[in-house]
């Protein structure tokens, strides 16, 4: 679950960017020096709102940073679970990224990556519990992120029937090669949301991620500013996020239940204090979901895989006192 909303949300951080605060327009070749660009957004699931979402945009010189940061809180019968994401960039002027970072945090178990782009190399550090991991790729030619991303597209403009595709680098869903996107810019059309009626126009990004096509729509206004945007997240159901302003972002969350209605009833009961470990066979629908991505870790260890199909055993770990 939680590596779902990782996926999901590095992905948002280009579909859904930061707005203008400031009066003027941003002259997106050369903006102001310091923060120019910053926005809230609720974030909605299963009919309930779940959390927040604060993303912004800042130069140093030539150099531009973003900032992402998510929390959300979701329903598990008595025991919701809390979870917070924080995600940068270091991209020069022209939207050439150099450094990235993630950190998540659910509950007990933290996550942290780390990456630095150099001579088409790209270094990544991967942290859980405690220890490291660093592996090395080619970097995919050409590839942005998230100011990279919302430059280009706002520099081809939003006139209705522009196509165009870009090359996507992010590390939380594919970390050795680029994800494609294609973008629709559409009409302006009414919608509603929270009993009001908004305006907006609709713009629909598809991107083939490594668990099949993912799309997701949003709508923006005259400024080109984001006002909602839709998300599927795997296993999950859709994310709708509204961009708000502060005080409205952080209040009032109210979590639906969600594990529950995603849960797969099994045919007999598990003895939960005896069950020591759990087998799942997965096997693919459509051939485009590729199956190869599943992490091998203390817990979780592959024992089969085929194109098609994959079986992992999940293993209770002892936590001596």
């Amino acid at each position: 679950m939680t590596q779902s909303v990782m996926f999901v949300f590095g992905f948002v951080c280009t579909l859904f960017p930061a707005g203008s605060t400031l009066a003027s327009p941003v002259d997106l070749l050369d903006p102001p020096q310091g923060r120019f660009l910053d926005e809230w957004a609720e974030i909605y699931m299963a009919g309930g709102k779940v959390g927040y979402m604060h993303s912004s945009i800042a130069r140093d010189g030539n150099l531009i940073h973003t900032s992402s940061t998510s929390k959300i809180k979701l329903g598990r019968v008595d025991s919701p679970v809390e979870i917070q994401i924080v995600q940068t960039t270091t991209e020069t002027l022209d939207g050439m990224p150099m450094t990235f970072g993630s950190e998540m945090d659910a509950s007990l178990m933290k996550t942290s990556t780390k990456g630095t782009i150099e001579s088409g190399r790209v270094t990544i550090v991967t942290s859980q519990y405690g220890i490291e991991q660093k592996q090395t790729h080619d970097f995919p030619k050409g590839a942005l992120m998230t100011w990279g991303v919302t430059r280009e597209g706002l520099l081809r403009g939003f006139k209705p029937g522009t196509e165009y595709t870009l090359d996507m680098y992010s590390p939380e869903m594919l970390q050795d090669g680029p994800v494609k996107t294609v973008t629709k810019i559409g009409d302006w059309e009414d919608f509603e949301h929270a009993g009001k009626r908004l305006h907006g126009q609709r713009v629909v990004v598809v991107m083939e991620s490594p668990i099949g096509s993912i799309e997701s729509i949003s709508w923006n206004n005259k400024e080109a500013r984001p006002i909602k945007a839709k998300i599927p997240v795997p296993g999950l159901g859709d994310m709708v996020m509204i961009t708000t302003d502060q005080a409205t972002a952080l209040a009032d969350f109210m979590p639906p239940e969600i594990f529950m209605k995603t849960a797969i009833q099994i045919k007999k009961p598990i003895d939960a204090k005896r069950a020591k470990r759990i087998v799942y066979r997965i096997r693919r629908t459509e051939e485009k979901v590729d199956l190869t991505n599943f992490p091998s870790t203390d817990m979780q260890t592959i024992t089969k895989q085929t194109p098609d199909s994959v079986e992992l055993v999940l293993t209770r770990l002892r936590h001596d006192p």
